[in-house]
Formats: C-alpha cells, structure tokens, sequence
C-alpha cells in the first residue's frame, strides 16, 4: 500500500511541475505598443509668422485649403487647412473669424500638427 501511495504522489508531482512549466513555456511578454510614432503626430506645434498666400479649397477637385506661412529666418511653411480647424481673433475675440478674412501679409499664429507633407492646422489666430 505504501508503494502505491510513494507512486501515486510521484506521479502527482511530476505532473505538476510538468504543467507548470509548459504554462509558462507558453505566456508570452506583452509588446510595447508603439504609440512614439503616433505620438509625434498628435502632439501640437505652433508656427508664427507672416501670411504669404491662401490657396481656397476646390470642391470640383475635392482639395482642401491651405495656407503658407513665413516665419522667422524666412522660414516657410505650409499648412493643410480642414473643417476641423479653428479660427480666433486676438483683437476681437466676439469676432468670427474664417479663412475667407486672412489676407497674405497677416500675422499669425498656426497651431498644427503632422510632419512634413501632412500638417493640419489646428488652429488659426490672426
């Protein structure tokens, strides 16, 4: 009877260290997301500088606005303008400010995001 009783609990604990290390044999480590380069998209730069020209959207052609702004060290940019973006007025603020009221030669300030060919404006404030 005592040799049934050793075998059994032999058996018994060989299975369970046999389960135990196949269970963690087969947990995997989770993957870090990869958030740094959607990151780098979403966070919100501001550019300041001086209107150089306004391309209106072409509804036929379904392109969307855009404004090009140069800033200091004739540094020039060009934004994406979308229905999203927001226009504010720093010497009115009851006024409603569109795209249609930005002339080249306007101070601005662009608040955007995106990099090189892909930058959305934001945020406008002349």
């Amino acid at each position: 009877m005592k040799k049934v009783l050793i075998a059994l609990t032999a058996l018994l604990v060989a299975g369970t260290v046999s389960f135990a290390a196949e269970q963690s044999a087969t947990v995997k480590a989770p993957k870090a997301p990869k958030a740094e380069g959607k990151r780098i998209e979403k966070e919100t730069l501001s550019f300041s500088g001086v209107v150089e020209s306004i391309t209106a959207v072409n509804k036929e052609k379904k392109a969307m606005s855009e404004i090009v702004v140069v800033g200091e060290k004739e540094t020039k940019m060009t934004f994406m303008v979308t229905p999203k973006t927001t226009f504010y007025s720093t010497k009115d603020p009851k006024e409603v400010l569109t795209l249609d009221k930005i002339v080249k030669g306007d101070k601005v300030t662009v608040k955007y995001r995106g990099k090189e060919k892909h930058v959305i404006a934001t945020m406008i404030t002349k």
